[in-house]
């Protein structure tokens, strides 16, 4: 119960001396203790063609389509590298998000018939994710149904101090905002 309400609320520890948090830099994505997984065991680090239906990929990432869409297009990007969630990014690794974001929206490009439909791409926050490799979904819209939509609501933030509200799904740009501002992606408003 501990690690769902630190997952969903988690808190910076603080220095006994100053009252400032810190934090020795963590390691690049993919090189963290909660990256390392057996490969085996993950569906994601195991994409193929005979097991996925995908669309684009470089020497990075894969983009495929989703088994379950919940959008008109719904297809995934996921680093070939395992990392473990959006909460396991740092500062160092909105690039990372922005290059997955533009890869999903050159893959919709290649499978939309139509430009102008609204796209959206962002993350599932833990513990709300069903596979615990990072990916981000891309989303041509409309939604199949309400219920798919719920899914995927993005929650603005409340006021200036926070880059997106409550919700269980983050934008790409609301990620990229607060791994740029030091900050970690979570369920609360953040």
């Amino acid at each position: 119960m501990a690690s769902l309400f630190s997952s969903c609320f988690g808190r910076q520890q603080k220095d006994a001396q100053n009252g400032a948090t810190s934090q020795p830099p963590p390691p690049p994505a993919g090189q963290r203790k909660i990256d390392d997984v057996n490969p085996a065991k993950c569906i994601f680090c195991n994409v193929t063609p005979d097991r996925f239906n995908i669309v684009l990929q470089d020497d990075q990432f894969i983009c495929f389509k989703d088994r379950s869409p919940a959008a008109a297009i719904h297809l995934l990007v996921v680093p070939r590298t395992h990392i473990a969630n959006v909460q396991s990014l740092t500062q160092r690794d909105s690039d990372l998000v922005r290059q997955m974001q533009a890869l999903g929206n050159k893959a919709l490009d290649l499978v939309s018939s139509s430009a102008a439909r609204e796209r959206r791409f962002g993350f599932h926050i833990p513990p709300f994710r069903s596979v615990d490799h990072l990916h981000l979904h891309c989303l041509e819209l409309p939604f199949r149904s309400r219920i798919k939509a719920l899914k995927y609501r993005v929650a603005q933030p409340p006021s200036r101090d926070f880059y997106k509200g409550w919700s269980w799904f983050a934008e790409w740009q609301q990620t990229c905002h607060l791994l740029e501002a030091g900050r970690k992606v979570k369920v609360a408003r953040c």
